[in-house]
């Protein structure tokens, strides 16, 4: 976070390429750690900032190991605290999570229509 003028500065930032992306399943919860390539995604993140000299008073990521490792990467190259809050995960995709886009297609096929206040199938959450 940036204060200008009294203003305030979010900047939000995915974390790097995971483990579930070169798997091909589907991500939400599933606690998918950061690949090599992700790691060096967010260092190269991390030194652009660290060059363009931006400055922020504190990161905070969800509790997925995915956004942890992200954001201690970033925390360690620009000296700024961090902390996490289960608030920040992604969407709760129920039991799509760490299934194949092709397996959860087959095994929850989406309705042709989904109340947006409707959980997401049995254990997720609505929109």
């Amino acid at each position: 976070m940036i204060i200008v003028d009294d203003r305030v500065f979010i900047t939000f930032m995915r974390h790097g390429r995971s483990l579930a992306d070169d798997e091909g399943v589907c991500e939400g919860r599933y606690d998918s750690p950061l690949t090599e390539a992700g790691r060096q995604q967010v260092v190269q993140r991390a030194n652009l900032w660290l060059a363009d000299q931006i400055h922020f008073d504190l990161i905070i990521a969800s509790t997925l190991a995915r956004a942890q490792m992200s954001a201690s990467i970033i925390g360690d190259i620009l000296n700024v605290p961090m902390e996490t809050d289960p608030d920040w995960m992604e969407f709760n995709n129920g039991p799509l999570a760490g299934l194949t886009f092709e397996e959860a297609e087959k095994r929850y096929p989406p309705p042709a229509f989904r109340n947006p206040y409707q959980r997401f199938w049995e254990s997720g959450e609505s929109e």
